[in-house]
Protein backbone atom coordinates (compact mmCIF):
# COMPACT_ATOMS: atom_id res chain seq x y z
CA UNK A 1 0.00 0.00 0.00
CA UNK A 2 1.01 3.72 -1.15
CA UNK A 3 -0.02 6.34 0.81
CA UNK A 4 0.70 9.81 -0.42
CA UNK A 5 -0.01 12.93 1.95
CA UNK A 6 1.39 15.56 -0.36
CA UNK A 7 3.28 16.48 -3.63
CA UNK A 8 4.45 19.83 -3.67
CA UNK A 9 5.66 21.30 -7.08
CA UNK A 10 7.16 24.04 -7.04
CA UNK A 11 7.54 26.69 -10.02
CA UNK A 12 10.00 29.09 -11.09
CA UNK A 13 9.72 29.43 -14.73
CA UNK A 14 11.41 31.48 -17.17
CA UNK A 15 9.50 34.60 -18.66
CA UNK A 16 9.91 34.04 -22.34
CA UNK A 17 8.14 30.56 -21.44
CA UNK A 18 4.93 32.10 -20.02
CA UNK A 19 1.78 32.47 -21.82
CA UNK A 20 1.63 29.69 -23.40
CA UNK A 21 -0.07 27.44 -21.00
CA UNK A 22 2.52 25.11 -20.49
CA UNK A 23 2.06 25.28 -16.17
CA UNK A 24 -1.90 24.82 -16.87
CA UNK A 25 -0.82 21.46 -18.79
CA UNK A 26 1.75 20.38 -16.59
CA UNK A 27 -1.02 20.61 -13.73
CA UNK A 28 -3.67 19.08 -15.44
CA UNK A 29 -1.34 15.80 -16.33
CA UNK A 30 -0.49 15.85 -12.80
CA UNK A 31 -3.89 15.69 -11.79
CA UNK A 32 -5.06 13.37 -13.93
CA UNK A 33 -2.11 11.17 -12.73
CA UNK A 34 -3.05 11.91 -9.52
CA UNK A 35 -6.94 11.18 -9.37
CA UNK A 36 -6.77 8.34 -12.04
CA UNK A 37 -3.59 6.03 -10.97
CA UNK A 38 -2.33 7.38 -7.12
CA UNK A 39 -6.20 7.35 -6.01
CA UNK A 40 -5.79 10.61 -4.47
CA UNK A 41 -8.85 12.25 -2.75
CA UNK A 42 -7.68 15.75 -2.23
CA UNK A 43 -5.69 18.18 -4.29
CA UNK A 44 -4.14 21.83 -2.92
CA UNK A 45 -2.36 24.29 -4.51
CA UNK A 46 -0.74 27.10 -2.81
CA UNK A 47 -0.72 30.75 -4.71
CA UNK A 48 0.10 33.91 -3.32
CA UNK A 49 -2.61 35.82 -3.24
CA UNK A 50 -0.76 38.93 -5.76
CA UNK A 51 0.52 36.33 -8.42
CA UNK A 52 -2.76 36.81 -10.52
CA UNK A 53 -0.82 34.60 -13.04
CA UNK A 54 -0.55 31.39 -10.85
CA UNK A 55 -3.47 31.58 -9.30
CA UNK A 56 -5.81 31.38 -13.28
CA UNK A 57 -4.18 27.78 -13.18
CA UNK A 58 -6.33 26.45 -10.43
CA UNK A 59 -9.05 28.88 -11.06
CA UNK A 60 -8.85 27.85 -15.10
CA UNK A 61 -9.02 24.04 -14.31
CA UNK A 62 -12.02 24.39 -11.89
CA UNK A 63 -9.97 24.11 -8.56
CA UNK A 64 -11.83 26.00 -5.39
CA UNK A 65 -9.98 28.52 -3.32
CA UNK A 66 -10.66 26.80 0.21
CA UNK A 67 -8.99 29.34 2.56
CA UNK A 68 -6.03 31.84 2.84
CA UNK A 69 -3.30 30.71 4.84
CA UNK A 70 -1.99 34.32 6.67
CA UNK A 71 1.36 35.38 6.69
CA UNK A 72 2.12 32.02 5.92
CA UNK A 73 6.11 32.52 4.64
CA UNK A 74 8.63 34.97 4.82
CA UNK A 75 9.22 36.22 1.21
CA UNK A 76 11.89 39.23 0.77
CA UNK A 77 12.20 39.65 4.47
CA UNK A 78 8.36 40.23 5.09
CA UNK A 79 5.50 37.77 5.62
CA UNK A 80 3.30 37.00 3.01
CA UNK A 81 -0.06 35.52 2.61
CA UNK A 82 -1.16 32.00 0.66
CA UNK A 83 -4.24 31.10 -1.58
CA UNK A 84 -5.31 27.87 -1.01
CA UNK A 85 -7.23 26.20 -4.14
CA UNK A 86 -8.76 22.62 -4.32
CA UNK A 87 -10.13 19.95 -6.14
CA UNK A 88 -11.65 16.60 -4.83
CA UNK A 89 -11.62 13.75 -6.87
CA UNK A 90 -15.61 13.40 -7.02
CA UNK A 91 -15.05 9.83 -8.57
CA UNK A 92 -13.18 8.00 -5.81
CA UNK A 93 -15.08 5.51 -4.11
CA UNK A 94 -14.46 5.68 -0.03
CA UNK A 95 -13.11 2.08 1.86
CA UNK A 96 -15.73 1.20 5.09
Amino acid sequence: TISVSAFLLNRSSDLKFEGYGIMTQAVDMIEKYSFNELKLHKLQIRVHPENYKSASVPQRLGYFKEATLVEHEVLNGEYIDLDIFTKLNKYKKVKN
